[in-house]
C-alpha cells in the first residue's frame, strides 16, 4: 500500500503530542510519520532526523528529496522566521501561519494594542521603551503587576514573564531587563499590566482564514493540598459542565469572534497593504488564554500560535477526528468541510502532577508505569505517564482519560498510593 509521508517540525511537547496523535489515529492509507528536531530519538512513533540548529533551506531539501506530502510547523520560532513562506514560494504544502500574520501573537505590546483597538477585553496596560520612564511610573502603580518583555524570541533573556510584588521587585527586574546588552531586533520594550487572581481558560481553534474550528476548551488551575504539595500541584481538565459549558459561550461571543473578524478586516484593509502594514490573514492553530477574573469578567490575557504544550498533550487527544485530514484540510482552506464541526472523544482529560518521594526515586522505573497503563486500561481508562525532572524537583505527570473529572483525579491518587510517591511522615484521608 502506497504510504503518505508527514513531516513533524519542533521539539516541544506540542510536536510530541502531534506525532502521538498521528501515529494511532486510523487512516485509509498508511502514514509514514517523520520528525526533524534539536533532540536525538526525539520520538519512538516515527523516524527520527537530528539537526542541531535549524536551517529552512535544508529542511526544504529534505522535503523535497523524500516527497513529504505534509509539513507541520510546530515551532513559533521556526513560524517567526518564516518557514511557512519558504515552503510556500517551493510550492511545497506546510501546515501553520505565516510569520506576517502571527506578528501580533509575537509581540505582547502588538497584542495588548490589536486588543484595544479591536475592543476585545483585556486587562489594563501601559508600555515603555525607556527605563528611566518606566521606573518613574511604577510609583503610581497598584501591586502586584505581570511585567512582559515585548517580544517573544528575545535572545540572552529567559524571562518571559515576571510578577512584581512590589516596587523593589520591580525596579530590579527593569534594571536587570534594560542592562542586557544583547536582546531581539526589535526595540527594547516593557508591558506592565494588571494582576488579578483567577481561573484560566485555553480554547484552541483551527483557522483557514474562514472557517474555525473550535477544540476541546482546557481549564487550567492550581491547586495545593495539605501534604506539601505533593498532590495535584497542577491539572487542566477539558470543560464538561453546564457551568462552563456558558463560560465558553461567553468567550466565544466576546473574545474569539470579535478577534477572526478583527483580522479579517485587517487583512482586507488596502489602504493598510498600500501602506506596508503586514496583512493579518491566518491560518493554523490560535489559542486563547482567557481568565475569570475576580469581578466576574472574562478578560483575555494573550493569544498563542500553537496550542500550549499542557493544552495540546490534553487536546489533541480527545479529538476522534484523523488529525492528517484535519491539517491538510486546513492547508487547502477546506474546514468547511467538516460543517458539523469536530466530532470528541466521550472522555474528560485530566492532567496532575505527583511530586517524588525520596524514596520513590530509588524503584519508579519503566515497568512501574507499564504497571499504571495497565490498571487504567482494566478500568476502561486511558491514561499516559511523563517523567518530568529539575533542579528543584522530580515529578510524575499523568494525563488520564475517564468519564468524569473526579473520577480522574480519584485514579491520581490511587496511582500514588500504589506507587508510593508519598513521603512515609505524610497521611492520607
Amino acid at each position: 500500500m502506497h504510504s503518505i509521508k508527514v513531516l513533524v517540525i519542533g521539539d516541544n511537547a506540542f510536536a510530541r503530542s502531534v506525532i502521538e496523535k498521528l501515529s494511532y489515529d486510523d487512516n485509509e492509507q498508511k502514514l509514514e510519520i517523520i520528525s526533524i528536531s534539536k533532540q536525538e530519538n526525539f520520538s519512538n512513533l516515527c523516524e527520527n532526523i537530528y539537526l542541531p540548529e535549524y536551517d529552512i533551506e535544508k529542511i526544504i531539501d529534505i522535503v523535497s528529496a523524500r516527497r513529504i506530502s505534509l509539513s507541520i510547523a510546530c515551532s513559533e520560532k521556526l513560524i517567526a522566521s518564516g518557514i511557512v513562506e519558504a515552503f510556500q514560494e517551493q510550492g511545497l504544502n506546510i501546515f501553520g501561519p505565516t510569520s506576517t500574520s502571527t506578528e501580533i501573537c509575537f509581540s505582547h505590546h502588538a497584542a495588548k494594542e490589536f486588543m484595544h483597538q479591536n475592543l476585545i477585553p483585556s486587562e489594563p496596560y501601559v508600555s515603555f521603551d525607556s527605563k528611566e520612564v518606566c521606573l518613574a511610573y511604577l510609583a503610581h502603580l497598584n501591586f502586584p503587576v505581570i511585567i512582559r518583555p515585548d517580544f517573544l524570541f528575545e535572545t540572552n533573556y529567559e524571562k518571559k514573564v515576571f510578577i512584581a510584588d512590589d516596587i523593589n521587585n520591580a525596579t530590579a527586574f527593569i534594571q536587570e531587563y534594560f542592562s542586557q546588552p544583547f536582546l531581539s531586533t526589535y526595540k527594547k520594550r516593557l508591558i506592565i499590566e494588571a494582576y488579578s487572581e483567577g481561573e484560566e481558560f485555553c480554547t484552541s481553534i483551527l483557522y483557514d482564514g474562514s472557517t474555525a474550528l473550535s477544540l476541546v476548551p482546557i481549564k487550567m488551575h492550581r491547586e495545593y493540598n495539605e501534604y506539601s504539595l505533593t498532590f495535584n500541584e497542577k491539572s487542566a481538565n477539558s470543560l464538561s459542565d453546564g457551568s462552563t459549558d456558558k463560560l465558553q459561550l461567553e468567550i466565544n461571543e466576546k473574545i474569539i469572534k470579535p478577534f477572526l473578524n478583527a483580522l479579517a478586516q485587517n487583512s482586507e484593509d488596502e489602504e493598510s497593504i498600500k501602506h506596508g502594514v503586514p496583512q493579518r490573514s491566518f491560518s493554523g492553530f490560535i489559542s486563547f488564554i482567557t481568565k475569570l477574573n475576580p469581578e466576574g469578567e472574562i478578560v483575555l490575557d494573550r493569544f498563542e500560535v500553537l496550542a500550549p504544550d499542557l493544552s495540546a498533550e490534553l487536546s489533541l487527544d480527545l479529538i476522534e477526528e484523523n488529525l492528517f485530514d484535519l491539517l491538510f484540510s486546513c492547508t487547502q482552506g477546506k474546514l468547511n468541510f467538516y460543517r458539523d464541526g469536530l466530532r470528541y472523544v466521550h472522555l474528560t482529560g485530566v492532567a496532575v502532577d505527583l511530586n517524588y518521594s525520596k524514596a520513590a526515586s530509588s524503584y519508579l522505573n519503566e515497568e512501574s508505569f507499564l504497571q499504571i497503563e495497565r490498571t487504567a486500561s482494566d478500568a476502561n481508562y486511558r491514561i499516559k505517564v511523563q517523567i518530568l525532572s529539575s533542579e528543584l524537583k522530580d515529578s510524575v505527570r499523568l494525563f488520564i482519560y475517564a468519564p468524569t473529572e473526579v473520577e480522574a483525579k480519584n485514579f491520581a491518587m490511587t496511582v500514588a498510593t500504589e506507587l508510593n510517591l508519598f513521603d512515609e511522615s505524610e497521611s492520607l484521608l
